[in-house]
């Protein structure tokens, strides 16, 4: 049986203070360092942000997990934001959820947007909906409230 080999490809594009760094293909142990090398080579620049667009990986394992983490500890080390955009579904759950918080993976949505998420104020996981909105002056989102569909007062934050 030979060995398969892993292809991957890393592309960026630049806004006015934030870079995306677009992935294609496979993020394992034998191609992390292209992901590494690119994200190091937008810090360069001082971006706000770097956001990693994972919708066209098609395999990740843990070394692409711990990667992408890295990557993160090398963003913050030089006040940059990095995050991740557009994981399928099998690449969010593969994260843990303190991985997600960390990279700033947004929960996959169920049944039309509403989420099952922790209430604040009736301290309880119920389903939610969503609510507000806080934006930054780049239109960024910031923070996304969800309402709780249980209470009349609970909201919770997925940031």
């Amino acid at each position: 049986m030979a060995d398969r080999v892993s292809e991957c490809c890393v592309t960026s594009a630049w806004g006015p203070d934030s870079a995306t760094l677009v992935v294609e293909g496979e993020l394992t142990a034998t191609t992390t360092d292209l992901l590494e090398g690119a994200v190091l080579a937008c810090l360069r620049v001082n971006p706000h942000t770097v956001a990693v667009d994972l919708a066209r990986v098609d395999f990740m394992d843990a070394a692409g997990i711990a990667a992408l983490l890295d990557c993160r500890s090398r963003a913050a080390m030089q006040q940059a934001r990095l995050v991740v955009i557009h994981p399928n579904r099998t690449l969010t759950h593969l994260m843990r959820p303190e991985v997600r918080a960390l990279l700033a993976v947004p929960p996959t949505a169920d049944r039309a947007g509403r989420r099952e998420l922790p209430c604040i104020a009736c301290g309880a996981t119920t389903e939610h909906v969503p609510g507000p909105t806080t934006r930054g002056a780049d239109g960024e989102v910031l923070v996304q409230w969800w309402s709780c569909t249980a209470c009349d007062e609970g909201n919770t934050v997925v940031d």
